[in-house]
């Protein structure tokens, strides 16, 4: 139902194929926001049991991560998506754990941003000049 009032008002019509990244946002968050639903009420069947905390894997995590690719002001969803995971899993993982979580879903944001100071030559985007 809140996709179909979404989709019903006039500005997401137009904005959303205006060549913009919005629906690549709003693509990005609704991935994001699922994943967290399905880790939170676990269904996504890791262990089995119900109520339970349980480690978020990896992969799920580099997704988390990708906010920073989309849009630059994403890590600040990034980082409060990473935050509320690691607060949850403070008892169900230990600290590499978590370090290897977090290592996942900055991994691909960093290497571009190395790639691309490398290949442009400026430790900024070129919009920022």
């Amino acid at each position: 139902v809140g996709v179909l009032a979404f989709g019903a008002i006039m500005p997401v019509w137009i904005f959303q194929s205006a060549g913009l990244e919005n629906g690549l946002v709003f693509a990005w968050i609704g991935a994001c926001l699922w994943v967290l639903a399905r880790w939170a009420d676990g269904a996504d069947g890791l262990d089995g049991v119900d109520g339970a905390v349980r480690p978020m894997g990896a992969g799920w995590g580099v997704l988390l991560g990708l906010g920073w690719l989309v849009r630059p002001e994403l890590v600040v969803f990034t980082a409060v998506f990473l935050v509320l995971v690691l607060v949850a899993q403070r008892g169900a993982q230990g600290w590499r754990s978590r370090v290897g979580f977090v290592a996942a879903a900055v991994a691909i944001p960093v290497a571009y941003q190395v790639f691309r100071m490398g290949y442009f030559g400026m430790a900024v985007s070129n919009t920022a000049i």
